[in-house]
């Protein structure tokens, strides 16, 4: 029976090396998703089908339960079972010391970065155990900001990825007599446009020198630990939080 990811966030840098690294697994289809991107998704559905990639793009706003109901509905019916899902879609938020941060901000923040996860990975799992769709794998992109805290900077984005780290601990412990296992991974410096779009185009320059290897690292090199952790590969591994931060203290 036809297989399926869903990379939520498909659109963004990171996601579309996600998307692509799907050409190593076994008969699977992708569905990409967008929020604001579509020709960035459609040109990745393009990409993949030169792979020959059974691909699909689709809209979903994170904040909306019926919109991510129905995205996992459509992809189910058009691409097949659902085996392997990621949560990659973040936004930064305005950046502010702590008590100046909007509540509208935050809000928003919170509400598409930690809750339209939770969601989606309810979305998945309903199926995969519905299904009984062996062996499945969720991958959850978290942050170093979860570490650190990112103050004077985004505190709200921190906290909504710490959300994330213990939503996939909780998860795992429940899930996994179903055969379903859950990772996250936490990127540090990677070089993606959510700097610049979130107003510091020079963040990466400036904390360099707190990264052992003395470089930035780049989607593909998140990519391929998230390619790991969906594969059979990692198959003894459920409810770890990884880091590829280049050794960032």
């Amino acid at each position: 029976m036809p297989q399926s990811l869903i990379v939520i966030g498909g659109s963004g840098d990171i996601g579309r090396a996600i998307c692509l690294k799907a050409c190593l697994l076994h008969d699977i289809a992708v569905c990409v998703h967008y929020f604001k991107n579509k020709e960035i998704a459609d040109k990745i559905v393009v990409e993949l089908t030169n792979l020959n990639i059974k691909a699909l793009s689709k809209f979903a706003d994170l904040r909306n339960p019926d919109d991510v109901k129905n995205l996992f509905d459509e992809c189910e019916i058009q691409l097949g079972q659902i085996k392997y899902l990621v949560n990659t879609f973040a936004i930064q938020g305005r950046k502010s010391n702590f008590i100046d941060i909007e509540y509208n901000d935050l809000v928003d923040v919170v509400h598409t970065n930690f809750l339209g996860a939770f969601i989606a990975c309810q979305e998945a799992i309903r199926r995969m155990i519905k299904d009984k769709t062996a062996n499945c794998s969720i991958v959850n992109i978290s942050s170093q900001a979860a570490l650190h805290g990112s103050p004077n900077e985004w505190i709200h984005y921190a906290c909504s990825k710490a959300g994330i780290d213990t939503l996939t601990k909780g998860i795992s412990k429940e899930v996994g007599k179903h055969k379903i296992r859950i990772n996250a991974v936490r990127p540090g410096l990677i070089d993606t446009k959510i700097h610049s779009s979130g107003g510091a185009p020079d963040r990466l320059t400036s904390k360099l020198s707190e990264v052992s290897l003395g470089r930035v690292g780049n989607p593909d090199e998140v990519a391929d630990l998230v390619y790991y952790l969906l594969s059979e590969k990692s198959s003894y591994i459920t409810g770890s939080i990884i880091d590829i931060n280049g050794g960032r203290l």
